[in-house]
């Protein structure tokens, strides 16, 4: 699985994201499925535990759903949670682009008009906005 989504995924930081929500979703439905049928077992493993062992705690109780997810995360998320990480940080990165370049647009639209009141060049949105991206390229994860 964990090879499959980066052999697939490789180029494209949305799809990574998209592949393991994807099957991470389908993995809960099973999560459900098995919490239903599993629930006679599961009862009887509750009980039992509690009367064998009145003094440990009695909580929290086993469940399928607590065990599987444990399941999921030593074995699918650990081997992915870089990969995973830095898709997250690359998506979030983007749109923080796309939005301080709008913010950056509306400035320059301000400015624009500021420049008919007052007559001089103002600079400073061009080189803040210029920083600002160089800071994101030096300071953004680099891929494994």
């Amino acid at each position: 699985s964990e090879m499959c989504i980066r052999d697939r995924c490789q180029e494209n930081v949305y799809d990574v994201l998209k592949e393991y929500v994807s099957r991470w979703n389908t993995y809960v439905a099973s999560i459900m499925e098995f919490e239903v049928m599993f629930k006679p077992m599961v009862d009887l493993f509750n009980e039992t535990y509690n009367e064998r062992f009145l003094l440990y705690p009695k909580f929290p109780r086993f469940s399928m759903w607590r065990y599987m997810a444990k399941a999921w995360i030593d074995n699918i998320y650990s081997a992915l949670k870089k990969d995973l990480n830095f898709s997250f940080l690359k998506v979030m990165n983007h749109h923080l682009e796309k939005n301080m370049s709008f913010l950056m647009n509306e400035l320059k639209l301000e400015s624009v008009y500021d420049k008919k009141q007052y007559a001089f060049d103002d600079q400073f949105e061009d080189i803040s906005l210029q920083l600002y991206l160089n800071c994101l390229l030096y300071t953004s994860p680099s891929p494994r």
